[in-house]
């Protein structure tokens, strides 16, 4: 998930070429669709089985990426990973569905209790990228937005953690400009080894983007984009459960 991020990330995010100046107001796409603007997308199809097919296309697109990127650790947990899942299954019993153009999905179990096609009018989603659409820097092909009151408001994602936080950070930089908060947080892997993960922020009057350099994992970093209104809903939620009942 590391090679050519720099590129990569602009165009995922559909940001133009020149630097922003923190505190102006800079272009609020992302994936094609604007923060701030209604949400338009279609829901995904809800097909029950999917496609063994799919899957090992997924498989091949991972181990070249890895190949491409030098990481035989990587390389060797994707070929365990793809060998466990298919071991003793059938390919109905896969949920990958290939798609030809973004959709949104509803996370988690919430499916069950929504009927297809319902508008979103305040929800979170998770938004579908077709295979040849998916960056590189994605852990999967999805990203995940906050819909409030008909409009989207905010996007976070995934990105390939420490070995590519220097390649999404200049890319961020290029597009917004200096960061309005920059700094470097010592952490701790399970065997104890200490490294630096790159933390920015860029905070303007219609938009504020945090990049992770690394978060829970080495392997993960994550960037979340939020327009004022998204970042008021979101500390709202934060507010009322943690004045939530306490056990």
């Amino acid at each position: 998930m590391k090679a050519l991020l720099v590129g990569t990330i602009l165009g995922l995010l559909a940001m133009g070429a020149s630097a922003q100046t923190t505190g102006t107001a800079p272009d609020t796409s992302a994936f094609g669709l604007r923060l701030g603007g209604m949400f338009a997308l279609p829901e995904c199809a809800r097909e029950t089985n999917g496609s063994l097919a799919l899957l090992k296309k997924l498989h091949e697109a991972n181990r070249e990426m890895m190949k491409k990127n030098g990481d035989a650790d990587a390389l060797r947990g994707e070929d365990e990973r793809f060998a466990e899942q298919i071991k003793g299954d059938s390919p109905e019993q896969y949920t990958a569905i290939e798609r030809s153009s973004p959709c949104f999905e509803w996370p988690h179990m919430i499916t069950d209790y929504v009927n297809a096609n319902t508008p979103v009018v305040t929800a979170e989603i998770k938004i579908e990228l077709p295979i040849n659409q998916s960056p590189a820097i994605l852990s999967g092909l999805d990203v995940y937005g906050q819909v409030v009151d008909g409009t989207l408001e905010s996007i976070w994602f995934f990105t390939g953690g420490l070995k590519s936080q220097d390649q999404v950070f200049a890319a961020l930089e290029k597009k917004y400009g200096k960061p309005t908060r920059f700094k470097e947080n010592t952490k701790q892997n399970t065997f104890g080894a200490l490294f630096m993960s790159h933390y920015a922020e860029w905070r303007f009057t219609n938009l504020t983007v945090v990049f992770w350099g690394a978060t829970d994992s080495i392997d993960s970093g994550s960037v979340q984009i939020d327009t004022k209104k998204g970042a008021g809903y979101r500390s709202a939620l934060l507010k009322k459960s943690q004045n939530g009942p306490k056990l």
